[in-house]
């Protein structure tokens, strides 16, 4: 999927990057009127779609959909414009155009042409993606975790890292016998990933990865539960370098997740076990602790020391070689989640 097909060896707009995140509305969005663009020699296609997002990334998002929209009108049936222009209309905060836009580019990439910017599977792979992306804005989580499981059809190693947000779909649309197909792997998971993995693992009856995963949920974001419990966040005196760990994204989420918990407010008891439950409580607080630490320590060999004692704290196998001890804690009794009720 990524060999070249085309003759044009530059930089390929769009390559291996999801379609940019919605932004604030700032008024609709009209497709630029292809009439009245002048003629331009079909070797400027690319050029123009990497001028246009170069603007984006400056910012200039309705110029940038100006010359994304003249390098549409060039070839009307290549898709690479298309999936710019919905990139650009979800930045700009038009769901519905954005949606229409990556529809249009996911169909021009089944007519193959040797001369496309793009490779035809990789264009798929990316509207699809901008489809579930503009279909989540737009409240409509099953189409959303459809256009996901189109993508990751496309190409099963997931390399933009789709099962989560395809899981977090399902789940939304309140079907769980769905999401457990694309619970997404450990390695290189968020917080909110982690969360997902732990809301779902629960669902199937899968107890043992409901901890881990809760646990490492926990530990990458300290501000979770209290911003799934009440909304809020507490102030732990942190800096956090890494935005998917600060209260912010934590509060982002746990909207997000509202009507997943409150359809099964079990899920949200589960996780307060877990949080409560001596070995986790513990963890958390040292991750806190050392944290706090390593923001007032100056000593490098000091930061090499606490750094490698969050790593300690965050490490997979050893989560896993302890979850034994968090269950034991617990009375699972409701056999609708698998045997999962926790007495809390």
């Amino acid at each position: 999927m990524n060999e070249r097909r085309g003759p044009f060896r530059g930089n390929r707009p769009g390559r291996g990057r999801p379609p940019m995140p919605p932004g604030p509305r700032r008024g609709p969005v009209r497709r630029p009127n292809r009439d009245a663009l002048e003629p331009v020699p079909d070797g400027m296609i690319e050029e123009w779609l990497l001028e246009a997002r170069e603007l984006a990334e400056k910012g200039a998002i309705r110029t940038a959909m100006e010359k994304a929209g003249e390098a549409v009108g060039l070839d009307t049936e290549r898709p690479e414009g298309y999936l710019l222009l919905g990139e650009l209309n979800l930045l700009d905060g038009d769901p519905d155009e954005a949606l229409r836009t990556f529809t249009a580019a996911r169909a021009k990439a089944a007519k193959s042409r040797p001369d496309f910017l793009q490779e035809p599977a990789e264009v798929r792979i990316l509207a699809a993606t901008g489809e579930g992306h503009a279909l989540r804005v737009l409240g409509r989580p099953r189409e959303a975790a459809e256009a996901y499981a189109a993508a990751l059809a496309e190409d099963p190693s997931d390399p933009l890292g789709l099962a989560a947000p395809c899981c977090e779909s399902w789940l939304l649309a309140g079907m769980p016998e769905r999401a457990v197909a694309f619970i997404p792997p450990i390695e290189g998971a968020t917080p909110d990933a982690h969360l997902v993995a732990a809301f779902a693992s629960l669902r199937r009856g899968d107890r043992s990865a409901f901890v881990v995963r809760a646990r490492l949920a926990l530990l990458g974001n300290l501000y979770l539960l209290s911003a799934l419990v009440s909304g809020e966040t507490p102030d732990l005196g942190l800096v956090h370098g890494i935005e998917d760990a600060g209260p912010e994204a934590a509060l982002r989420f746990a909207e997000r997740l509202k009507p997943i918990v409150e359809a099964d407010p079990f899920l949200l008891d589960a996780l307060a076990a877990v949080a409560s439950a001596p070995g986790p409580a513990d963890d958390m607080e040292r991750f806190r602790a050392a944290a706090a630490r390593l923001m007032r320590e100056p000593d490098p060999a000091a930061r090499v020391v606490l750094m490698t004692e969050l790593d300690r704290l965050r490490d997979p196998i050893r989560i896993q070689s302890t979850t034994q001890d968090v269950l034991s804690d617990w009375d699972f009794t409701d056999s609708t989640h698998g045997g999962g009720s926790v007495d809390v």
